[in-house]
């Protein structure tokens, strides 16, 4: 997506108490949708989000970024939250872009929102869970078959079980990737293994929205 054709449209709505505000990147030749879910203190300006988006970009797609309000995470707020993405994307994939691709990045708080919002559409989607939290794991356990996800996780990530996590996924465990030594932001204990880590979880996202 080369840059200077790029246009920017911010997309407001809100629901209840919570509110989002958006940033939809737009590219005539775009060959579909990617929607970034960030997590609650993760924004796109970090590293893992930050190269994701830019892979995305380079891979064609079209980027809305999702920008939340202040919220406490409940059962409530997660169903308020899953109205008013869904909202927006149905919104956004209008006419023909229905027919490009639509792949969802999302990112600890943020990958709970997008696999919520998985469940919504009516056209396939893509999901990357990049630090999933416990909270999601039963919701990907019902996608297995229905739709195509993959997950990044450290051994270090104390916000998801992992033990249980593999045993509910079942045969379909080897689509959460596990590095050992990594926290919740797959960050491990040097530098080199950090951006080790980083580059290995950006090629298989870089194949998996291809």
């Amino acid at each position: 997506m080369k840059e200077e054709k790029v246009e920017r449209r911010i997309i407001q709505s809100e629901y209840q108490d919570l509110k989002i505000n958006c940033t939809l990147l737009e590219n005539p030749d775009s060959r579909g949708l990617c929607v970034l879910f960030p997590g609650k203190g993760y924004t796109v300006d970090k590293p893992l989000l930050y190269y994701a988006t830019r892979l995305a970009m380079q891979k064609g797609y079209n980027l809305l970024i999702l920008s939340y309000g202040e919220f406490s995470l409940n059962e409530r707020t997660r169903h308020a939250m899953g109205n008013l993405v869904s909202g927006v994307v149905d919104e956004v994939l209008t006419g023909e872009d229905r027919r490009g691709d639509l792949v969802f990045l999302g990112k600890s708080v943020g990958a709970l929102f997008a696999s919520d919002a998985a469940q919504r559409q009516n056209q396939p989607v893509r999901c990357v869970y990049l630090t999933p939290i416990d909270q999601m794991v039963d919701t990907m356990a019902l996608q297995i078959g229905i739709i195509n996800f993959m997950a990044f996780t450290g051994s270090e990530d104390h916000l998801l079980d992992h033990e249980k996590a593999l045993e509910t996924l079942g045969e379909a465990a080897s689509r959460l990737k596990v590095y050992p030594g990594a926290d919740h932001s797959l960050n491990a204990g040097t530098i080199s293994e950090s951006v080790r880590i980083l580059s290995d979880v950006l090629e298989e996202i870089g194949r998996f929205i291809e």
